[in-house]
């Protein structure tokens, strides 16, 4: 038996064919990961939206606050510690100004939950808002931090779940 794990060569690293990858490697693969992570959520958030406020879903809570609003917060802020944790950890230039663009969107979520009674709005308000919100959130700032992850190799680059 010849290959990788054959018997001759178990354990010695020297004639081993299977040496771990390199740090460089490594990185480029956790980038693309987290590349792939925020693209993931993105979608993900866009399906959502769409199906929570653009569809003739009932309310739950008719005249309490808007349960939809407050999942979306929900999914945003968990999706938002990721995304900030990573951005610290690889020293993104610009995780401040990047943070400050998820706290202004979560601000104004916050205050829309505490003002749309459930039923009593119309829900192309907060649809139309997240879908232009993402969009240009996308497109303003999780690119820029996609090609910092990845070492501005745009060309290599998944495609964003919004195309212009």
């Amino acid at each position: 038996m010849d290959g990788p794990f054959s018997p001759r060569d178990h354990g010695n690293p020297t004639l081993s064919r299977s040496a771990s990858p390199s740090t460089s490697t490594r990185r480029r693969r956790d980038a693309r990961d987290a590349l792939a992570e925020m693209n993931t959520a993105n979608e993900c958030l866009l399906f959502l939206v769409s199906a929570m406020f653009g569809a003739d879903t009932p309310c739950e809570r008719p005249g309490g606050p808007c349960p939809k609003i407050g999942d979306v917060i929900t999914f945003l802020r968990r999706r938002f510690a990721g995304e900030e944790e990573r951005m610290q950890d690889v020293g993104y230039p610009h995780h401040a100004k990047h943070v400050a663009e998820h706290r202004a969107v979560l601000a104004r979520l916050e205050a829309m939950h505490r003002h749309f009674r459930c039923g009593r709005y119309d829900p192309k308000i907060v649809l139309d808002f997240l879908e232009t919100w993402a969009i240009d959130h996308i497109e303003h700032f999780d690119k820029p931090l996609g090609h910092f992850l990845v070492g501005a190799d745009i060309g290599d680059l998944p495609d964003s779940p919004v195309s212009h």
